[in-house]
C-alpha cells in the first residue's frame, strides 16, 4: 500500500535578510532526515514541494541524504501559512500551559478555562 509522508521544511534563516532560505542547520536537518529514511529502508518514489525556496532546498537535502536522484516537482497548491501571523499573539488572547508531568492526576495543572 502506498503512503504519503508529509515533511516540514528544515530550519529557515530566522532573523536573516532573506528568511526564505534554509539555515546551515536546516540543510543538515534535511540531509539527515534523508539518511534516516534510507537507513530505515523507506522507498521514496517522488518528492513534491510547496512554492517556497526553503521547501525546494529541503527536498534537495532529502534527495542527497537518500542517495537518490529523485525528480523534485513543485505543487503550488502546497503553500505555507503566514509565518508572521503564526508567531504573533493578539493582545488579550488567553495563554494556556500544559503540564508534562503525567505521574498522577493530582500533579497535573488544572485545565485552562479560557480556551
Amino acid at each position: 500500500m502506498a503512503s504519503l509522508l508529509l515533511i516540514r521544511h528544515g530550519q529557515a534563516s530566522f532573523g536573516a535578510e532573506v528568511y526564505d532560505e534554509l539555515s546551515p542547520r536546516g540543510i543538515a536537518q534535511s540531509v539527515h532526515l534523508g539518511e534516516v529514511l534510507r537507513e530505515r529502508g523507506e522507498r521514496i518514489v517522488s518528492l513534491r514541494t510547496g512554492p517556497m525556496r526553503r521547501h525546494w532546498q529541503t527536498a534537495q537535502g532529502l534527495s542527497e541524504g537518500l542517495c537518490s536522484d529523485l525528480s523534485i516537482s513543485e505543487m503550488p497548491a502546497l503553500p505555507e501559512f503566514d509565518h508572521h501571523e503564526s508567531i504573533s499573539m493578539p493582545r488579550g488572547a488567553p495563554t494556556c500551559w500544559l503540564s508534562t508531568n503525567t505521574a498522577t492526576s493530582s500533579d497535573r495543572m488544572p485545565p485552562c478555562r479560557n480556551c
